[in-house]
């Protein structure tokens, strides 16, 4: 079963990730774009020979990221995509396949809105099958459960119940809480490909 880490801060856990994974020239993944923050994060990592997809099925969270994106002057290097993360393979391109070297979930609903529109498990699920196909041999995917409201708990009890499953297929799964948190509180799964495991 995956191994479990206690960690200070989520944030810097996943960020620290994606710094050591996603260089200049890099393709990168955000599989919820919501307000843009880590679009941007990301944008800077792969640099302006690099780029970032971002999809949201809100009008409201593109909108935010567009403009956070602008702000930044990363527009050249960003597409952001009015759709749901369970359809990315079919927007990236095919050649890029196995080439994304980070990609990254925060499950849940888009900050400031209407809380009962949600990412949901059927479509989460799917979307992380997607992203396993399109991670390289060294990147990273990086999923935040938010198990604050009934689907978020339903999110990751998912993906906790398929853990066995792919690491039996060669992923590399670890789990990071912060220590005595608040009930209940957010914490992150990462997904990497083991060395020695071929697609």
């Amino acid at each position: 079963m995956a191994e479990t880490i206690l960690v200070p801060r989520m944030l810097d856990a996943y960020h620290q990730f994606l710094e050591e994974r996603v260089k200049p020239g890099a393709i990168a993944i955000d599989g919820t774009a919501g307000n843009g923050y880590d679009t941007v994060f990301l944008a800077n990592l792969v640099g302006e020979t690099g780029h970032v997809w971002a999809f949201d099925i809100q009008q409201a969270a593109i909108d935010a990221t567009k403009s956070r994106v602008q702000a930044a002057g990363f527009e050249k290097r960003v597409t952001l995509c009015l759709q749901s993360h369970s359809e990315m393979i079919s927007v990236i391109p095919s050649h890029l396949a196995g080439s994304v070297s980070g990609i990254v979930f925060n499950l849940g609903y888009l900050p400031g809105s209407d809380k009962k529109v949600t990412t949901l498990v059927p479509t989460s699920l799917e979307a992380i099958r997607q992203s396993l196909l399109l991670l390289s041999q060294d990147g990273i995917l990086t999923v935040a459960i938010y198990p604050g409201h009934q689907e978020g708990t339903m999110e990751g009890n998912a993906l906790i119940d398929q853990i066995p499953t792919l690491e039996a297929a060669g992923l590399l799964i670890r789990i990071f809480k912060v220590p005595e948190p608040k009930s209940p509180a957010p914490y992150l799964i990462t997904y990497e490909r083991k060395k020695n495991e071929k697609r």
